[in-house]
């Protein structure tokens, strides 16, 4: 039994990054060798993006090692796109720019001599029609297993990726006091091409959202490329079916030549349901 919500949302699309090569080539090296790991993202919002550079760790620490001798430029359709350093592995374009839907952009930068590319193509905006919650009562004992499903028009085959918030009151300010459900970067969903199509979330029992009748939550969406969702798909069979020696460490590459990373795209929107 579902309850419908209908809304109508105006996107602000964002874009991440893809790489183009066919392989994803698992050349696991020792996890003592650093490799560089470049992360960031842009939107089709005018406004200056950043990038931040480190170098890999050992799994399990939580201590960023910054990189240096970094360079970073964006080549977009109306020219490139500088970057200038503001802080420890922290970029900033110097410029206000924004993507442009279906355009092409090369992510480019250089390591010590070694220059690594990626490229992308701008997704596309979508509407999402209907939100249908699932109804807690006494016949499922006024709670369970959160599900959400969704209705959405789309362009073209893309990506969603989602975070999940559980939501509280602080009892002196009254303040709503949001808790993230932690979920693996590769969980995304797949939106398909066409109009009213209905897609569900991929909330697995094991992520632990379980939800009253009386449950305040939030659900944080953004778009990315097709590409970028093929790269995540596949990071996730690697690390559940092809981790071999413990060797979790060097999960495959992102960016060409042994260069670690991934970029995440903006906050689309984010829809709230007090149940």
């Amino acid at each position: 039994m579902t309850k419908t919500n209908k809304i109508y949302i105006a996107f602000v699309v964002i874009i991440a990054f893809a790489c183009t090569k066919n392989f994803i080539g698992i050349d696991l090296t020792s996890h003592t060798e650093q490799k560089i790991v470049g992360e960031g993202y842009f939107t089709d919002s005018l406004m200056k993006h950043q990038f931040l550079f480190t170098v890999s760790n050992n799994l399990g620490s939580t201590e960023l090692n910054y990189a240096q001798e970094v360079g970073l430029l964006v080549k977009t359709p109306e020219g490139i796109r500088s970057f200038s350093q503001i802080g420890d592995g922290l970029f900033e374009s110097d410029e206000e720019f924004k993507g442009t839907y279906g355009a092409n952009y090369t992510i480019q930068f250089s390591y010590k001599g070694d220059v690594h590319e990626v490229e992308t193509i701008m997704p596309s905006p979508i509407s999402i029609n209907e939100v249908d919650y699932q109804v807690f009562d006494s016949l499922n004992g006024y709670g369970g297993q959160g599900e959400i499903s969704m209705n959405i028009s789309s362009p073209i085959d893309q990506y969603m990726q989602f975070k999940l918030f559980r939501g509280s009151i602080e009892a002196s300010s009254g303040d709503t006091l949001w808790n993230e459900i932690i979920l693996p970067v590769y969980r995304i969903a797949k939106i398909n091409a066409g109009d009213n199509l209905d897609m569900r979330l991929p909330i697995e029992d094991y992520d632990s959202f379980y939800l009253t009748s009386s449950s305040l939550i939030k659900i944080k969406t953004s778009i990315i490329s097709t590409d970028v969702g093929e790269y995540l798909l596949k990071l996730k069979n690697y690390v559940q079916n092809e981790l071999i020696n413990n060797q979790s460490y060097n999960a495959p590459f992102y960016y060409s030549n042994e260069a670690y990373g991934l970029g995440y795209g903006t906050i689309l929107d984010s829809l709230i349901h007090q149940y």
